[in-house]
């Protein structure tokens, strides 16, 4: 979802769009990755929390980096 502009920052144009056509999401065993393609990229470690609540899970990002 869209947030509020930081106060002096102005976007580029490609980065103006909430389409979440542009990235790719890939999941290798407790890690997903989601991938702008040559823009940027993020890792996140799937926490499942206390397995007796249903709905304990959580994602932690471990990693982000800028591909361009």
């Amino acid at each position: 979802p869209k947030t509020a502009a930081l106060p002096g920052y102005t976007p580029p144009e490609s980065l103006e769009s909430d389409d979440p056509g542009v990235w790719t999401f890939t999941r290798e065993g407790l890690y997903i990755t989601a991938e702008w393609p040559g823009v940027e990229r993020y890792t996140f470690y799937v926490h499942n929390g206390n397995a007796s609540l249903k709905f304990d899970a959580r994602t932690i990002c471990v990693q982000g980096r800028s591909l361009s």
